[in-house]
Order: C-alpha cells, then structure tokens, then sequence
C-alpha cells in the first residue's frame, strides 16, 4: 500500500525479515528518489515477549542523518540498507508521516 500512495517500490525478498523499498516512478511519472544501490527498509518492528508480557515499537525513518545505521546489520542481515524517506523520493515531514502512519495502523490493527 505504500508504494501505491507513493510511486515508490516496495516489497518482501524471501528470507528477509524487511519490506524494502527502492526509489519508484509516480503512476504515469517521471522516475523519483534516488536509487538506494539496491533495497533498503525505511521502517522497522520490534516485537518481543518475556514473561507472559508482549513489547512492542514501530520505527519510521523520515529524514534523517543515517551514517550510524552503514555500521550495523539492519534486522539481522548483512548487505540491507537503511534508508529514509527522503532517501528514496518521498518529501514530507514528521508530522504528517506520523499522521499518515498513525492512521493506517488504526485502520489494519483495529478489533
């Protein structure tokens, strides 16, 4: 759903644990964004469980410095990007991606 509202690509690759995005082309569009030199997640979802007790967070990087994500393994594997929505073309501030993302998992994670 999001590389429909945003023109960006995105998706899953088998034995990887991110959706990943690359730079996309709006319906009908110019290509947009700059190619990440392959995939990058732009999010993340933590979840863990210990002693009957769930933990959760959800991240989403909108634009920001990512030197310090070139020095780690993003969810484990070697070789994935971390990138941010800038990055890859889609311009918006924090408040309104917070918006946007606040409304969407109303929407999918309501009873």
């Amino acid at each position: 759903r999001f590389g429909r509202n945003t023109g960006v690509g995105c998706g899953r690759r088998e034995a990887h644990p991110a959706a990943q995005v690359r730079g996309g082309r709006p319906p009908g569009g110019r290509p947009r964004g700059r190619r990440v030199g392959g995939r990058g997640a732009p999010a993340a979802l933590g979840i863990k469980v210990s002693r009957h007790c769930t933990y959760h967070g959800v991240a989403l990087n909108v634009a920001m410095d990512l030197e310090p994500y070139e020095r780690i393994n993003p969810c484990g594997y070697a070789g994935l990007k971390t990138v941010d929505l800038s990055t890859i073309g889609v311009h918006t501030t924090w408040e309104e991606a917070a918006q946007v993302l606040g409304q969407q998992l109303s929407i999918r994670l309501a009873p």
